[in-house]
């Protein structure tokens, strides 16, 4: 049983790295082809994971969650990234980090809704500021060249984040079935299978 506080630290840690990605990304982005950097990541997951298909494998199948499989990976990877990588060709990385701190708070409203999970005084005191801040942040945000249109890339950013609420709501229900490095390998696999022709259909060869 993982302690919470053990749960805390971990969530801490894959937040600090998810926000380090937007610099990664906004960097790579101006070197490569979006299409093919987000490829190459789904290509370089599913490398990975393929080190550890056995333990992958050991699962079993429960009729009709394939509704609920398919609505996770079209969130994510599929939407997440396309609208991400959109996102960062009009706003500047730390804009798009800032939008991110609607993420815990869009999934903890997602998870009242479909979960019935309650929401404490603090944590809608936490979803107002922050649909306030990215409001604030997306009306006074100026451009520049890393920012051309800093208020199209923040609401395909906020796009972006909704489908990864979703995707959190859906995850967390099937890990009572499934593995997560079964689930997180899926989501690999779908996302190497949707950007790779897509990559090569839009941008063609990398250069």
């Amino acid at each position: 049983m993982i302690r919470p506080e053990s749960a805390g630290i971990a969530l801490l840690l894959a937040m600090l790295l998810w926000a380090s990605s937007f610099i990664a990304l906004k960097w790579a982005f101006m070197v490569y082809p979006p299409m093919w950097v987000i490829a190459g990541r789904m290509v370089v997951g599913l490398c990975c994971f393929s080190l550890l298909w056995k333990k992958i494998m050991q699962f079993e199948y429960r009729a009709g969650d394939w509704r609920l499989l398919l609505l996770i990976s079209v969130c994510e990877p599929c939407l997440f990234f396309l609208l991400e990588s959109q996102a960062l060709m009009y706003t500047s990385a730390s804009q798009a980090g800032m939008m991110t701190a609607l993420a815990p708070i869009l999934t903890a409203f997602a998870a009242l809704i479909f979960l019935h999970e309650k929401l404490s005084r603090m944590r809608w005191l936490g979803f107002s500021v922050a649909v306030v801040g990215v409001i604030i942040l997306t009306t006074t945000s100026e451009k520049d060249v890393y920012a051309p249109n800093p208020a199209l890339g923040n609401s395909l950013e906020f796009l972006a984040i909704i489908c990864g609420a979703v995707y959190s709501i859906g995850f967390k229900i099937l890990c009572q079935r499934y593995s997560p490095i079964t689930l997180t390998a899926l989501q690999s696999f779908v996302g190497t299978l949707f950007f790779t022709p897509i990559a090569l259909m839009t941008e063609g060869e990398l250069v």
